[in-house]
């Protein structure tokens, strides 16, 4: 795959996963999910950027418990999408809110959703927009006399 093809799949990636990503927490959450969905968010400037936030765990109406008021009352996720500079990889963690994520236990392994990443970036821009920068250069095949790429993409979440 050439660079600029590696970084396009690697950003519909972080955008799939942050297509699901909202500020509007349910307030009748009896897991105490917090409000709002985007819990940090660090800089360009940083050694190791990242991003986390919460997803609805299913939108099956089948699994979704409902509270007092019978209205449907989801579990949450917790969603790190992060940058490992030593392996040149962007993972994705998903995890339970509670107990996993507030109770502070240790993360799961995380699934790889970039490789031959040489620089990722998370920007917030506005209080529902984040710019993301990510830079591919596939230096596993030293045949390929090609330049990295760099993409960047704003993506606007859900309130």
């Amino acid at each position: 795959m050439t660079n600029e093809q590696a970084a396009r799949v690697a950003m519909a990636r972080v955008n799939a996963s942050l297509s699901q990503a909202s500020v509007d927490a349910n307030t009748n959450d009896t897991s105490g999910t917090p409000a709002p969905a985007v819990i940090s968010a660090v800089p360009l400037a940083t050694s190791s950027p990242a991003i986390t936030f919460y997803r609805v765990g299913t939108l099956d109406p089948a699994v979704i418990p409902t509270g007092s008021t019978l209205a449907p009352n989801p579990p949450y996720k917790v969603h790190i999408i992060s940058y490992d500079a030593v392996n040149k990889v962007v993972n994705e963690y998903v995890m339970d809110y509670d107990p996993t994520y507030k109770g502070g236990l240790a993360s799961p392994a995380p699934t790889v959703i970039a490789n031959n990443v040489t620089n990722f970036g998370v920007m917030q821009i506005s209080p529902y927009e984040y710019q993301f920068q990510i830079t591919v250069n596939n230096i596993n095949n030293p045949t390929q006399a090609e330049a990295p790429y760099t993409l960047v993409d704003n993506v606007h979440l859900m309130n």
